[in-house]
C-alpha cells in the first residue's frame, strides 16, 4: 500500500525509516499495565487510569488504543473492551476522561485494530481531547457513515482535527465498490470539515469549494436569451373579474390597514393557513435584489415560523400541522395580527400583481370561486420587499349575513398564504419569458490559469503536528480575477469579501462553490470558519 505524504498516522500503517513523522512507534509494544503495577486495593477507575497512562507517549502526545480486545487488561476478564458490543456504555467515555487527564493532554490517538461498529463510546472524545488534530480508526468495522455523527455532528466539535484514517473500514470499501470515492470524501467533509488529510492523502476543502487546486472563479457561460414560448396573461372566467377585482382590492386594503375588521371576510367554517420558504429563488440571486434592494438586509422570519405550516420543513408534523391550521373567523384574525405590518401597491392598479379566477363545481354543495394571486409587498418597520402567493377559495355571502351588510359579496371558505423572498412582479409579465442569465452579459474574457498548490514533500517533521494546508504557489492578482467577471459577479465578490474578511480569490471560489447564492455561500462560511485557515483571508 503506498502511503501519502505528509500524515502524523502514516507511521502507524509500516515503518518506512527515520523520517516517517511517527515511524518510531512501529512495532513497539506498548506497556502493559499488569495487575502487580497496579495497587491490590486500587478501583476500577484507577485501574484504568493505570492502563491509559501506560499507553500514553508524553514526548509525542500520541496514545495509543490499538488492539484493545487483546490486551491482556481486558483478557483477564475485569473489563470488557469498549469496542465490543458487550462493553458497559461508560466504557469509553471513563477512558476518555481519563486521557483527558494526561499531561500534557494527547494530539494523536489511534484507535486501529479494533471491533468498533459504533462510535457510542467514543461520543466524548472531542470534549475530552479538544487538541485532538490526528485520529486513527483503521482497520475496524465501521460500515454506517451516519455513526460519524457521534464526534463530528456539528463543526465546533472537532475545530483542530486535520487527520482521520478509515483505511481498512467496510464503510470505505462500500463506496468505493460503488466508484463513489468521491463523495465519500465529501460525506467525510461534512462531518469532519476542518480536514487537510483523509486516509493519508491531503485534501483541504475550505467553504464549499476544494482548495487543492486554487482556481480563479470561472465566469458564467452565455446562453439563449429567452424561451421558446410567451408568458400568457392572467386566466380570468368570463362574467367572475368584477366580482374577484372587488374583493381583492378590499381585502389588500383592510388586511393594511386594519387586519381585525377582516373577521367578516371569512366565512363561519373557514380554515387559514401561512407558509413560508426561506430560500432565495434564482431569480433573485441573478438579479441582486438582496444586495441592490436597500432594506433586505433588515427583514428576517422570526415573526413568520411560528405560523408556517410548510409540511417539509417541519418537525412533529402531526401536531404541528394540527395547530398551525386555524379554523374560524376569530383565529384567523388573531393570527393575521401576529404577523408584521405589510403594504400592498394597490393604490397603483394593482401592478405588481397578477390575480386569476374561475369557477369551480363539485368541490363543496355549492360552486366557488377560486382566486389565486402573485405579488408583492413591502414589510413594515423593515420596509423590505416580500413575495407572496395567495390562493383564495370564496363562497356567495348570505343575504342576511354580516358580512353581506359590511359590504362583502363574497366570504372566503378556505385560504392558503405563502410567503417567500422576493423575486419581483416581472416573472408574470405577459410577452418573451427571458432566460436568467447574468443580465445578457457578454462572454466574460477567459480567466487566468490557475495556480498549482504544491503537496508537501515527506520531509521529517514533529513526531504529533496536525498536517498544515499546502501554501499557495501563486494567487493571481485581485483585479485578474475581478476583470474576468460579469459585473454581478464582481459586486457579490466585493460584497462577499466586506462581510467575510476572505481575500478575492477565496471569495469568489466560496461564492461559486454555492452557485453563486451568497446565502448559502455564507452559511458555509460561518460553518466552516472553525477551522481558521488564515492564508483565505485578507
Amino acid at each position: 500500500m503506498r502511503l501519502g505524504k505528509g500524515s502524523a498516522l502514516s507511521g502507524r500503517i509500516a515503518p518506512t525509516g527515520p523520517s516517517t513523522p511517527i515511524s518510531k512507534r512501529v512495532g513497539v509494544r506498548p506497556k502493559i499495565a499488569s495487575a502487580a503495577e497496579a495497587p491490590k486495593d486500587a478501583n476500577n477507575i484507577q485501574l484504568l487510569r493505570v492502563f491509559v497512562t501506560s499507553r500514553y507517549d508524553k514526548e509525542r502526545r500520541y496514545l495509543n488504543l490499538e488492539n484493545l480486545q487483546d490486551d491482556p487488561f481486558f483478557k483477564n476478564g475485569k473489563f470488557t473492551s469498549p469496542d465490543l458490543p458487550t462493553a458497559p456504555k461508560d466504557t469509553g467515555t471513563v477512558m476518555l476522561k481519563l486521557a483527558s487527564q494526561l499531561d500534557p493532554p494527547p494530539e494523536t490517538v489511534s484507535l486501529a485494530n479494533n471491533k468498533f461498529r459504533t462510535l457510542k463510546q467514543l461520543a466524548y472524545i472531542t470534549r475530552y481531547l479538544p487538541d485532538l488534530a490526528n485520529l486513527s480508526l483503521q482497520n475496524n468495522d465501521i460500515e454506517d457513515i451516519k455513526t460519524l455523527s457521534f464526534i463530528g455532528s456539528r463543526s465546533d466539535q472537532v475545530p483542530k482535527l486535520r487527520e482521520v484514517i478509515f483505511l481498512g473500514n467496510p464503510l470505505k470499501e462500500i463506496f468505493s465498490a460503488r466508484n463513489e470515492l468521491e463523495r465519500y470524501q465529501s460525506e467525510i467533509l461534512k462531518i469532519f470539515p476542518c480536514l487537510t488529510m483523509l486516509d493519508l492523502q491531503p485534501v483541504v476543502k475550505v467553504a464549499g469549494f476544494d482548495a487543492s487546486v486554487a482556481k480563479p472563479p470561472r465566469a458564467t457561460e452565455p446562453g439563449p436569451t429567452v424561451f421558446d414560448a410567451q408568458m400568457g396573461g392572467p386566466i380570468m372566467q368570463a362574467g367572475v373579474q368584477e366580482t374577484t377585482n372587488t374583493f381583492l382590492f378590499k381585502y389588500f386594503t383592510m388586511f393594511d390597514q386594519n387586519r381585525a375588521a377582516l373577521v367578516d371576510a371569512y366565512a363561519p367554517n373557514a380554515t387559514f393557513s401561512v407558509s413560508i420558504n426561506t430560500a432565495v429563488p434564482a431569480r433573485a440571486r441573478i438579479s441582486r435584489f438582496f444586495i441592490e434592494l436597500p432594506h433586505q438586509k433588515q427583514l428576517n422570519w422570526e415573526a413568520w415560523k411560528p405560523l408556517s405550516r410548510n409540511l417539509t420543513r417541519m418537525r412533529n408534523t402531526g401536531d404541528n400541522a394540527a395547530h398551525r391550521l386555524f379554523t374560524s373567523p376569530e383565529e384567523i384574525i388573531k393570527a393575521l395580527q401576529r404577523v408584521p405590518q405589510t403594504k400592498h401597491d394597490i393604490a397603483n392598479g394593482g401592478s405588481t400583481f397578477i390575480a386569476e379566477s374561475w369557477i369551480v363545481s363539485s368541490v363543496l354543495s355549492f360552486d366557488t370561486l377560486l382566486v389565486t394571486v402573485h405579488g408583492q409587498f413591502t414589510e413594515l418597520p423593515a420596509q423590505g420587499q416580500r413575495s407572496f402567493d395567495r390562493t383564495f377559495i370564496l363562497a356567495p355571502a348570505a343575504p342576511d349575513s354580516k358580512a353581506r351588510q359590511n359590504g362583502w359579496e363574497v366570504v372566503i371558505v378556505s385560504e392558503q398564504l405563502h410567503i417567500r423572498n422576493y423575486s419581483s412582479h416581472e416573472a408574470w409579465a405577459p410577452g418573451p419569458i427571458t432566460v436568467q442569465t447574468d443580465e445578457g452579459e457578454k462572454p466574460a474574457a477567459p480567466a487566468p490559469a490557475p495556480a498549482s498548490v504544491p503537496v508537501p514533500a515527506a520531509a521529517a517533521a514533529p513526531p504529533i503536528q496536525a498536517v498544515q494546508p499546502a501554501p499557495i504557489a501563486s494567487e493571481p492578482a485581485p483585479d485578474a480575477i475581478l476583470s474576468a467577471l460579469p459585473d454581478y459577479q464582481r459586486g457579490l465578490i466585493t460584497e462577499f469579501q466586506r462581510v467575510t474578511g476572505l481575500n478575492v480569490m477565496w471569495s469568489g471560489r466560496c461564492l461559486e462553490g454555492n452557485q453563486w447564492n451568497p446565502e448559502a455561500a455564507l452559511a458555509n462560511f460561518h460553518e466552516l470558519r472553525v477551522c481558521s485557515l488564515p492564508l483565505f483571508f485578507s
